[in-house]
């Protein structure tokens, strides 16, 4: 996965994504590109994810299950429920459509994209660049990006994801079919898939 797009905005506000989100629609369309994604990968600020739903209605906003729990895990702590949170079930029914990756498709996490950021904040040099620095390594990263996808359409060899993550996501895959075809219930299929990627 590489990144298209940088913005660079005033603040974190529902009007600021909304605005961002409609420009960037508005400018696709201007170059013939649809822009209409079924899915999109967000953090948990209630913004972002307000102005995806307006901008795109339909779409399915998905976020780290990793983030999902540190900061249910948080808010449980500061509110001093730490005891509900671990043993009432319909508390982990709350907003499941946002971390349930039953059926997503590559990654569930958002672990490719916190590389990212942390690749690039190694070639920052201090706290705060100014514009024209961060531009330079944003130009970097483009066109390093641009050059690893043409040697990918020439035939080079991707880097292969560790052989303990495919194992997993084929059991898990296989979990999943077996709980579509009823051999075991969504119970049992729970207790597979958090064994397999070791929640509690």
């Amino acid at each position: 996965m590489y990144p298209l797009v940088h913005s660079l905005l005033p603040a974190k506000s529902e009007l600021v994504y909304t605005r961002f989100l409609t420009l960037l629609k508005d400018l696709c369309h201007q170059h013939q590109l649809q822009l209409q994604p079924n899915t999109i990968f967000l953090d948990y600020e209630v913004a972002i994810r307000n102005a995806a739903y307006s901008i795109f209605p339909g779409i399915n906003a998905k976020g780290c299950f990793f983030h999902y729990t540190q900061c249910i895990w948080r808010k449980a702590q500061e509110k001093g429920l730490q005891v509900p949170y671990k043993n009432d079930d319909n508390i982990h029914q709350l907003n499941s459509h946002l971390w349930n990756h039953y059926l997503t498709q590559g990654p569930r996490t958002t672990n490719h994209l916190e590389g990212w950021h942390s690749k690039l904040k190694k070639h920052v040099t201090h706290a705060h660049p100014n514009i024209f620095e961060l531009i330079k390594l944003l130009k970097h990263e483009e066109a390093f990006n641009a050059m690893t996808m043409i040697q990918y359409a020439a035939g080079g060899k991707r880097a292969a994801p560790k052989k303990k993550y495919v194992e997993i996501n084929i059991r898990l895959d296989e979990v999943k079919l077996r709980h579509r075809n009823q051999e075991v219930t969504t119970i049992e299929f729970g207790d597979a898939a958090s064994h397999l990627l070791h929640v509690e």
